[in-house]
């Protein structure tokens, strides 16, 4: 299902999968103005607030896209979340 989907729905668990620079946020935003990065934020705002139990977030280091190995940083969206609601901070460069 597709976060624009989700609106106005809730789920006892959520997965929000491809939080990678490029994917979300999408790779059109380093030339995007602030207001289309703050859309993609909002996005990622209503995937979180779907779950009523626990959001489990992930990443890939690298990924096969149009038939290349792609290498994108994590989402800098995970990177704005308190890490105290975060598990594994190590994984995320977060540790306390």
């Amino acid at each position: 299902m597709t976060v624009h989907a989700a609106k106005g729905l809730e789920f006892p668990y959520v997965y929000v999968v491809g939080l990678e620079e490029n994917l979300f946020p999408s790779g059109g935003l380093y030339n995007s103005s602030k207001k289309d990065i703050e859309e993609e934020r909002r996005l990622f705002y209503v995937a979180l607030t779907r779950a009523k139990e626990e959001v489990k977030l992930s990443f890939a280091y690298t990924r096969m896209q149009y038939g290349q190995t792609q290498s994108n940083p994590p989402s800098r969206f995970l990177k704005e979340i308190n890490s105290r609601y975060i598990k594994n901070p190590d994984a995320l460069g977060m540790a306390q």
